[in-house]
């Protein structure tokens, strides 16, 4: 999650909670899952995960559409 293309085929890096949820709510509708078993968040940056985003995916693993999160990636905001 957080790394996608945007419609002209340019690579975003959106951690934005509403951005989370609705790629989360797309897989599922797409694939007719109930909930997915791993949201992984791709390398985020620390200015680029927003609190408001780690509550977001906490809320929705809360209400079991996911189980569990996930970080992968490097650097200072791995630390």
């Amino acid at each position: 999650l957080g790394v996608g293309l945007d419609g002209s085929g340019q690579i975003v890096r959106d951690f934005s909670p509403e951005r989370l949820i609705r790629v989360i709510e797309a897989v599922t509708a797409r694939s007719g899952l109930k909930y997915l078993d791993l949201a992984l968040l791709d390398d985020p940056a620390g200015p680029e995960l927003p609190l408001s985003s780690l509550a977001a995916l906490k809320a929705a693993r809360d209400e079991g559409r996911i189980l569990k999160l996930g970080v992968a990636g490097e650097g200072e905001a791995m630390d």
